[in-house]
């Protein structure tokens, strides 16, 4: 087997390649190509030389993939109230009188929470273009605007405000 640095200058465009059919998304792409260079490094030593070693290196970042699906449908499948929020800080915008009160609370928010509550629900991005934006996954923009929307509501309750 060769040295690592050899073997990642030789295979790297190949399982980018490999990573990119999979998932289509070139930041997603370069992540689970780190991801999978990261565990064949870990694992040089293991290989068996059953298959050549380009195949044992899309195996590998094929396994990052699946896993980081699963991650990803376990997060969204903990935050079942995003798909459906009900009455939140984003219908308060769309109120006269809620508006000046959310946009009070998201003013003092911290990025990124503020910058991507505003982009989901005034600019109307979805997560994967936010995502992109921060250069990040859809499920962090997801989780980031589900987290900013926790902090307004609690922010509004708190103030008591009725508007939620």
């Amino acid at each position: 087997m060769p040295d690592f640095l050899e073997l990642y200058t030789r295979y790297y465009r190949q399982v980018y390649a490999w990573c990119m059919a999979l998932c289509r998304d070139p930041h997603q792409a370069q992540d689970l190509t780190q991801e999978a260079f990261c565990r064949a490094m870990q694992a040089m030593g293991s290989f068996r030389g059953d298959c050549t070693v380009a195949t044992w290196l899309r195996g590998i970042a094929k396994n990052c993939y699946r896993e980081q699906q699963r991650r990803q449908e376990s997060t969204a499948a903990q935050l079942p109230e995003m798909a459906d929020p009900g009455r939140g800080p984003e219908q308060s915008l769309c109120d006269g009188d809620g508006a000046v009160e959310v946009y009070r609370i998201l003013h003092r928010l911290s990025q990124p929470y503020q910058e991507v509550f505003y982009l989901r629900v005034c600019g109307e991005l979805s997560f994967a273009d936010i995502g992109r934006i921060f250069e990040m996954s859809p499920n962090w923009a997801r989780v980031t605007f589900y987290r900013a929307r926790q902090k307004i509501a609690e922010r509004m309750s708190r103030d008591g405000s009725s508007e939620l």
